[in-house]
């Protein structure tokens, strides 16, 4: 991402709110001039599942092949339904724990018997089916789609034929963006919490003795992808439980786990590397400029950053949603 400032460039002209308005109409025009095609790799692969697959199958899989979601397929009509995410699996932990019978849903329930149940408890609204793109939407339209309904991951289906081609998602518009954007005027100067791109009062937050179900609830509850993880001691960072860790759940689903410190799980998870290799917290400050971010952003590869005081107690969260919010 280039912002190499030229002489003359007409920043200096400019007024804080006239530079503001020209950085959105920059990275809006580039967002509006490039498509979703251009977000499919030229190689790779995408998981569908078959609406019928057990629940337990469908997050073994998802662990197998290292992806967040997966596109459904319903065989009896040929058609897409929706997508499968980790956010469904915290929904059905949370129903069944409740219940009493979290291990027996996971191997009864299909993923079809689940959305069977959500749907008639939400009877009286309209399902859209699958959100989706085609490869010709722009990633102005991609972006539009996650804000509009709130979803981190959007398919990209082929123009003529009934299949997903790839899956986009807030970094993978970020990453291109960076690649590819260029702009020689300083447009990105401004610090984000001047801009209000992120949430930094009234934070969610949980302790490292938070039980793993509390912190469940606080991610559905609140329609958020994270939760900072603090000292119980001292309010320091400690880590950060994303919502997509919780499809390793499937591999250990006792009722007893779900009890467990928060921390605890983290903490053996990091050491024995069952969920893979968990990112580090990534962190920022709050005052640091708009090109920083973008910057922090692309070298993490991480779907939020933690912004954190000098004593390293947490001063708020940006994810990547409120960066490109900020650009429609």
């Amino acid at each position: 991402m280039n912002f190499v400032a030229q002489e003359n460039d007409g920043i200096d002209s400019m007024t804080s709110a006239q530079i503001m308005e020209e950085g959105k109409r920059v990275i809006q025009g580039f967002l509006k001039n490039h498509t979703c095609y251009d977000l499919i790799p030229r190689s790779g692969k995408v998981i569908v599942f078959d609406v019928d697959i057990p629940v337990k199958l469908a997050f073994y899989a998802l662990v197998e092949h290292g992806v967040a979601s997966a596109p459904l397929l319903d065989p009896a009509t040929n058609k897409f339904v929706g997508m499968f995410t980790a956010t469904d699996f915290i929904e059905i932990i949370r129903y069944f724990y409740k219940r009493g019978s979290f291990t027996d849903a996971l191997t009864d329930y299909s993923v079809h018997a689940w959305r069977s149940m959500q749907q008639d408890k939400k009877s009286n609204q309209v399902v859209p089916g699958m959100i989706s793109l085609p490869t010709t939407g722009t990633l102005y339209d991609a972006c539009l789609k996650l804000r509009m309904y709130r979803i981190h991951r959007v398919p990209i289906m082929h123009p003529h034929q009934n299949s997903v081609l790839g899956i986009a998602s807030h970094l993978d518009v970020l990453k291109y963006l960076v690649a590819r954007f260029q702009e020689q005027r300083r447009l990105f100067d401004q610090c984000i919490f001047d801009l209000k791109i992120g949430r930094f009062q009234n934070v969610i937050t949980a302790t490292n003795e938070t039980p793993l179900i509390d912190v469940l609830d606080a991610l559905a509850e609140n329609r958020i992808s994270s939760v900072p993880i603090l000292d119980s001691k001292d309010g320091t960072l400690v880590d950060i439980y994303c919502s997509n860790y919780v499809t390793y759940l499937g591999k250990d689903s006792l009722l007893n786990y779900l009890k467990r410190p928060v921390g605890k799980i983290l903490e053996e998870a990091r050491a024995t590397k069952d969920f893979g290799d968990l990112q580090p917290v990534h962190t920022c400050n709050k005052m640091g400029s708009l090109h920083t971010i973008f910057q922090t952003f692309a070298i993490a590869k991480s779907h939020r950053l933690v912004c954190i005081d000098k004593n390293n107690r947490c001063d708020g969260i940006v994810t990547l949603s409120d960066l490109l919010n900020y650009f429609l």
